[in-house]
This record gives structure tokens, sequence and C-alpha cells, in this order.
């Protein structure tokens, strides 16, 4: 009889957050209007609960949440980012979910919660547009490994001996653009502060969020903000001397399905069809974070350096010009 009390008192601790959690989802799911202040509370009760309640209760709490009014919660944010099994219903239902959220989601989780997203009935054209493209590269990428496991000879001599190649090629570059630096002796230039790279969940959604507009000129600005380089610089990536789009994502660190989605959103038209998102897949697995930042950097130096020479070099001309006009203005007076 003690034993039994005693596994009954603690099944009765474990169990009460996961009542009071479901007591709370009821309590706000038979509101018929709930409003801001509703949702606010159902957030202050539930949040602190969330990490005790069992995953049949998330499950029960995503299904229920999934019919509600368009009042945001944070727990159905939360709720949305549980393995499939859970957030299904949230996926395909919920109103609560903006397009923004949904389109982390999916850049987040890749193709499973994108498919469930899919499903849903009025649905943003260009995230439509972007799960189908999603389910083109998961199938092409399934198609890669096969390719990879029936010929093993090929993917053992090309892969060596591409790497090297880049890094080199771009050592050289590097020391060749250090070379043509002219050499100002007798001036000491400030050093300089390291650049940091900016956190690959941050610029994603930065990123994303600008994108998501659909004009450029938010999404380079967002790049060159990042990068600390002149707008127009931004608007060049696709340049003979840029490093280009995948290589700029590659070095912010991001997973192959989150820049994938980047350059989708940012140029709709660029990899269109099976072979296209085949072979951005499997350059940009094969593109090195450091090879990928070394790129980046020293085409960030080019800028800079570029940039201080119009910077030293338009006092002295406009010095020339003011010169220039003022003969002329003294010549022109004698003249007359």
């Amino acid at each position: 009889m003690i034993r039994d009390s005693i596994s009954n008192e603690a099944g009765n601790r474990v169990d009460k957050p996961e009542r009071l959690f479901r007591s709370a989802i009821e309590a706000y799911c038979s509101i018929v209007r709930p409003t801001k202040r509703d949702a606010a509370q159902l957030d202050d009760l539930t949040l602190p609960l969330l990490p005790l309640v069992s995953p049949e209760g998330r499950r029960f709490a995503a299904a229920a949440l999934s019919e509600t009014g368009p009042q945001t919660t944070a727990l159905v944010r939360r709720l949305a980012e549980e393995p499939i099994e859970i957030s299904a219903p949230l996926l395909t239902r919920s109103v609560n979910l903006s397009d923004v959220d949904l389109i982390g989601i999916i850049g987040r989780h890749g193709i499973g919660h994108a498919q469930a997203i899919g499903k849903r009935a009025h649905l943003n054209a260009n995230i439509a547009k972007v799960i189908k493209v999603l389910g083109a590269m998961e199938r092409s990428a399934e198609q890669t490994d096969v390719d990879r496991v029936e010929t093993p000879a090929v993917e053992t001599l090309s892969e060596p001996t591409r790497e090297p190649e880049t890094g080199a090629a771009e050592a050289v570059r590097v020391e060749l653009r250090e070379m043509m630096t002219p050499s100002r002796q007798g001036e000491t230039a400030p050093a300089a502060e390291p650049f940091v790279w900016p956190e690959p969940t941050r610029i994603f959604a930065q990123l994303l969020s600008t994108a998501l507009t659909g004009t450029e000129a938010f999404f380079h600005t967002t790049i060159a903000d990042a990068l600390d380089i002149k707008f127009g610089a931004a608007q060049l990536l696709e340049e003979d001397d840029a490093p280009g789009l995948s290589t700029v994502l590659r070095s912010f660190d991001l997973s192959v399905e989150q820049a994938f989605l980047i350059a989708t959103l940012a140029y709709p038209y660029g990899a269109v069809g099976h072979e296209a998102v085949r072979s951005f897949v499997d350059d940009y697995r094969k593109l090195e974070l450091n090879t990928a930042r070394a790129s980046v950097s020293a085409w960030r130096e080019w800028q800079a350096r570029a940039r201080q020479a119009v910077a030293r070099d338009w006092e002295p001309i406009m010095d020339q010009t003011a010169a220039n006009d003022a003969t002329a203005a003294r010549n022109s007076l004698r003249a007359s």
C-alpha cells in the first residue's frame, strides 16, 4: 500500500504539468474570438510547461490550435518547429503562421515540413514554387547518392584533385592583388579591425526576409551590410571578378537547403529543372567553408583598396579641376 501511494504521488507530480497544459489549451480553444490578451496569457501559462509535456500532449496541442483564430501565439510557432508527426496539423491548417514563418520553417527543417506546408488551402505562390523546387532538389540528391555508390572510382579520383586547385588558385589571386597594390613608404596605415563573419542563423533570417520582398535592392543591401562592402559591389556578385552568390552564401556557413532557398528567392529563374538543381547542390557541397571565405575575403579587400584609391585620388582631381576653372575664369576676365 505504501509503495502504491508513493507511485501514485510520483505519477501525479509527473502528470500535473501536462494536465495544466491541456487545460490551458482547452480553455483557449473554447473562446470564440480570442484577443491578444488571451493569446499572451496562453503563452505565459504553457511555454514554461512545454519542456515537461509528453509528445502526445504536444500533438494534442498542435491539433487543437490548428483550428484557432488569427491571434498569433508564440506557442504555435514553437510547436510548428517540432518533428513533423507533431507539427503537421499546424503546418497544414494554422492561420497563425505567416508566410515568413512558413518559409523559415522550410529553411530550417527541409522537405518533410515543406511537404506538409504544401497541403495548405491558400498558399503563397512563391512558397509553393519553392516547395516544388525543393522536392526536385531532394530527388536530385537521392539520385546523386545512388550515382556515388555506383561509381566510387570516379569520386575517388575527382574529389581530392579539385579542392587543392581551388585553394591554390585563390592563393595566387591574393598574392597577385597584393603585388599590384602600390607601396606607400613613409606612411603608417591604421590597423584595420578584423572582420567578423555574421552568425549563420541571423544572416539567414535577414536574407530570407529581404529576398521574400522581391526587391533586389533590399537583398543587395543586406549582403553589402553583412560583408561591409559598397552597395554597388553587392549588385555585381555574378561578374567575373566577384565570388558569386553561392560562394557568398557558403561563406556565411549556410546549409545547402538554406542556400538553395535564398538563391531561388533571389534569382527565381536561376535553378529550374532537374539538372540545374543537381548542379547547384553538387557545386555547393563541394565548396569548402574556408575556401569560400578566402575567396570572399580577397574580394572584400580588393573592393576596400579600390574604394581607398578613389578616395585618395578624389581630392587632387577636385583641386586640379578647381584650379583649371580659376585659370579659365581669369583668362575670360582678361579677354573682356
